[in-house]
């Protein structure tokens, strides 16, 4: 009886390649991997030709589904290989690692459970924990145990772990000693490490986790096997060896009776494992997966094209920037294959590796750009693919249910992004946006909305970008709960939504949602009547300001769904209503802060009566807007944000918004509550400022009248309120001031205030009247005017 222990990194085509061609030539009769036993239920599954890697083992608590777990696999992950030679030989398979029933159990859904975006792997988790985020001065055992590799790295003279990993074990075409040598390290460094403790919290397990691993490989020989076949992490192999013989090697094994202990009323909890697809993107190290690579789509490469891998990913850079447009010869890419030779030479290195390569693509074919560099460690170096499941692959009735409309609408499910232009006229485009929408109620945002600066086809059409990120599974399993099919679980979430909210604007962003999902009507009637209820006995004049904006939405767009809505329509009556009553009142005593959020809401207002285009409504708003302007008490901001939306109305003439600015900038006010009308009045659109002449006179005339301090204490505040003009407004702005007082014939013209302000109000003000004045004026202050 033989027990052979292989001892690999995850995801490694280099010892991918050594196992498959150790298990050729051992022919085991039991292979045993460390992964979760739950999966051998739908392990199976695996050896369907519809199974296409990368897939991941979903194992989850169905009564707490974000209590969940991935064990990733790639077409190069040793473990698929052991998977496949079992289903293709009729060996048996077993998972040995210590089960997400105790697991979970354990963890009581914390720590390890990995949900959404930080999946784990089952081995060698590299995440910064809360236990790593403070720098803590270790001892050389204690960097060996946290992290071996990179020790080992370092002592090889590598600047990185993946770099030496590759250059060692992933870019060796030769099986031979490979196991061996893994096995003599790793029996070193643990014996090294024996009495030491690991730091990292994702390892806490780990004593655990080996005693299970034991304790299956201890069955296997108990039944008979007399060939057993050990795949596992290679930190864990020294300490697997249940049969070793060297005294050295056995002190670090703990016995039967240690280990039975150990594993004595480990609690339990009830899991469920299924397949989802995964993605190359997923298996990078920088999407927070520990256990990953830093460049699955070169290790893919390394595992699919193992002759010539260098020649041939550089010939596929070439051909993507030749698709992007870009020049890229056959000149080129030999040039760039000779200088990673060099390099790799240079660095005394037997081949080149990603490093090398990308600096010769640098170098070569990207001229030294680094923009097309990185379009090809996007596309190349992690890859874009996505894996597919068989369609009996057990799942949630939700789960199935989502699938059957992708697959009826013939939406695909990628990683890439993917721009869609839906005709809402049309059935098929309809329903799309129908699934979209509900989808993103679900919290399953595979599309988003995209706001077009111009829609020339009307109102019927939506724009979206899709992207299918592989967590979204997870997220719905969770909201199986709510219903078994997308309708009613998509109602069943939001009402329980509906529940959780306490603002009115929260309310109405929900109502606005739910409508292009379609939900049944009693799910929209039943927010409405919660919205009337609540706005019935609000006081918050912000809350029912912000809420108009929703429901005008739902008012403008809602038949373009052939949704009536016209019980949205008294509920916005009432709403409005209450604005009407208590918007002067509230604006009262704002410090600056406050006057600029009261500001945003009058806008928000507008644009909403705007949109809804009623008359009678649009005067009634108009003498609100009015009696803030003209009340001298209230904050400058608001006055002048309020006069400026009546010009932009047509309700103040020329003349009045000049006498209007006259009155706001007169000297007799401080020069802090004109700096706040003027901002006020400057925010919007800079056109309407462009073709009202007046106004640059009078600025000019008011900035003339400051003292240097005061003009100094101002220019902040003057400066921000033209910061949010554009760049061609604001070039056109100084072009009109620069022509201020310029001629037809070109001179220049130096005016005095006095020469100003009557130059700007000529045409409306009696000057023989201003001549008996002025002796006055001079004598009450004092000096010429």
């Amino acid at each position: 009886m033989t027990l052979h222990l292989f001892g690999i990194r995850h995801h490694g085509p280099g010892c991918a390649r050594a196992l498959a061609a150790a298990l050729e030539s051992l022919v085991p009769d039991i292979v045993l991997v460390e992964g979760p036993p739950e999966g051998e239920e739908v392990l199976h599954l695996a050896a369907l030709p519809e199974m296409e890697p990368p897939v991941a083992m979903l194992v989850y608590q169905p009564d707490k589904p974000e209590s969940a777990v991935f064990y990733p696999f790639a077409t190069f992950s040793p473990e698929w290989t052991a998977v496949q030679y079992a289903a293709k030989h009729g060996v048996p398979l077993r998972f040995i690692d210590l089960p997400w029933q105790h697991r979970f159990a354990l963890d009581d859904g914390k720590s390890d459970n990995q949900t959404d975006d930080t999946p784990i792997d089952h081995d060698e988790t590299q995440e910064k924990t809360e236990g790593d985020s403070e720098p803590v001065e270790k001892t050389f055992e204690q960097q060996i145990i946290d992290d071996p590799l990179a020790v080992l790295s370092q002592l090889a003279g590598f600047d990185d772990t993946e770099s030496w990993w590759e250059q060692v074990i992933e870019q060796s075409l030769s099986s031979d000693g490979i196991f061996s040598g893994i096995m003599d390290i790793m029996t070193e460094l643990r014996e090294r490490t024996a009495n030491e403790v690991s730091t990292r919290e994702s390892r806490r397990h780990e004593p655990l986790r080996e005693a299970w691993m034991r304790k299956c490989i201890r069955a296997a020989i108990k039944v008979g096997h007399q060939k057993i076949a050990v795949v596992c992490g290679a930190w864990h192999a020294p300490v697997l060896d249940v049969l070793a013989e060297d005294e050295s090697h056995k002190a670090l094994i703990p016995s039967k009776k240690d280990d039975d202990a150990l594993l004595t009323k480990l609690p339990k909890t009830k899991v469920t494992t299924t397949w989802t697809p995964w993605t190359y993107s997923r298996l990078a190290y920088r999407s927070g997966y520990g256990a990953g690579v830093s460049v699955p789509g070169w290790y893919d490469h390394l595992w699919t094209t193992p002759d010539r891998a260098v020649t041939r990913w550089i010939s596929r850079a070439a051909r993507l920037l030749r698709d992007e447009s870009l020049d890229a010869s056959s000149a080129s890419v030999i040039e760039a294959v000779r200088l990673a030779d060099a390099l790799a030479a240079m660095r005394d290195r037997p081949l080149p590796g990603l490093a090398e390569v990308n600096e010769a693509i640098l170098t070569v074919l990207c001229h030294g750009d680094v923009t097309p560099l990185r379009l090809i460690r996007r596309r190349l170096d992690t890859g874009q693919r996505i894996g597919r499941v068989p369609a009996e692959t057990p799942s949630v009735p939700l789960l199935k249910d989502i699938e059957r409309e992708q697959k009826q609408l013939r939406m695909k499910v990628s990683e890439e992004i993917v721009t869609l232009d839906l005709d809402l006229r049309k059935d098929t485009d309809r329903a799309k946006s129908r699934l979209l929408h509900r989808l993103q109620l679900l919290g399953v945002p595979w599309g988003k909305p995209q706001i077009t600066a111009v829609r020339s086809t009307g109102t019927f059409h939506e724009f979206w970008q899709t992207q299918w990120q592989v967590e979204f599974v997870v997220r719905i399993i969770e909201a199986n709960s709510y219903g078994n099919t997308l309708e009613t679980a998509v109602a069943g979430a939001v009402r329980a939504r509906a529940e959780a909210i306490r603002s009115i604007p929260e309310i109405t962003a929900l109502i606005e949602a739910a409508i292009p999902a379609e939900l049944p009507a009693t799910t929209i009637d039943d927010l409405l009547v919660r919205l009337q209820n609540d706005a019935a006995v609000s006081s918050d004049i912000s809350g029912l300001m912000l809420a108009l904006v929703p429901l005008v939405n739902v008012i403008r767009y809602g038949n373009v769904r052939g949704t009536q809505m016209s019980q949205v329509e008294p509920v916005f009556n009432a709403l409005f209503q209450r604005v009407l009553v208590g918007l002067v009142a509230a604006c009262g005593s704002l410090d600056d802060d406050a006057a600029a959020r009261r500001v945003e809401e009058i806008v928000a207002v507008q644009s909403a009566l705007d949109l809804h285009n009623h008359a009678e409504d649009c005067t009634d708003w108009q003498r609100v807007l009015a009696a803030i302007t003209n009340d001298d008490t209230l904050h400058g901001m608001l006055r002048g944000s309020c006069c400026r939306l009546l010009y932009e109305q047509g309700v103040l003439s020329h003349e009045s918004l000049a006498m209007q600015i006259t009155l706001a900038v007169t000297p007799a006010l401080e020069a802090a509550k004109v700096a706040q009308w003027m901002q006020g009045f400057l925010q919007g659109s800079g056109q309407t400022l462009l073709q009202f002449d007046p106004l640059w006179d009078i600025l000019n005339h008011w900035l003339c009248t400051l003292s240097d301090d005061m003009f100094q204490e101002l220019v902040a505040l003057l400066r921000r309120s033209f910061s949010d003009f554009s760049a061609p407004e604001l070039r056109m702005m100084g072009q009109k001031i620069k022509k201020l007082h310029v001629t037809t014939s070109g001179e220049t013209v130096t005016m005095t205030p006095k020469e100003n302000i009557i130059a700007t109000h000529e045409s409306r003000i009696d000057l023989k009247r201003v001549e008996k004045v002025l002796p006055v004026l001079e004598m009450i202050l004092k000096k010429p005017v």
